[in-house]
């Protein structure tokens, strides 16, 4: 995702928040060396912070914009039919060896999983087969 471009066509339609988010977005990725969705995450964490104190709905929108950098996790059914077709090396094995497969498995794949929704499907897959 280019950045830059964004805050160009941000500052083209006159939207100031999502130009200031972005171009703060970019300022702190660059001085951080983070990656944008560690930085989106950290801003989105500080603007609930406030958010629980008072309703501001700058903020709201920030959080809106800054969610559009952070890739969605998929659910525990959509991890159970990915990994039900590689069940074989999960039922091989230790337990945490199957959990560090299935991890593996989703960062190749460059999926975003819950490490505690893996680990809940790896146990009841290993489960069911062993039954």
């Amino acid at each position: 995702m280019d950045i830059k471009a964004l805050i160009f066509e941000a500052m083209k339609n006159r939207d100031q928040i999502r130009a200031n988010i972005l171009r703060l977005l970019l300022s702190e990725s660059e001085k951080s060396g983070a990656s944008y969705e560690r930085v989106a995450a950290k801003l989105i964490e500080s603007n609930n912070e406030v958010l629980s104190h008072r309703a501001e709905e700058k903020l709201v929108k920030e959080n809106e914009i800054l969610a559009e950098f952070i890739p969605k996790k998929i659910s525990k059914d959509e991890i159970f039919s990915l990994l039900s077709s590689c069940s074989d090396d999960i039922m091989n094995g230790q337990e945490g060896k199957a959990i560090g497969f299935a991890m593996k498995f989703f960062k190749n794949k460059s999926l975003s999983v819950s490490g505690d929704d893996v680990k809940f499907v790896v146990s009841k897959l290993r489960e069911s087969k062993s039954a």
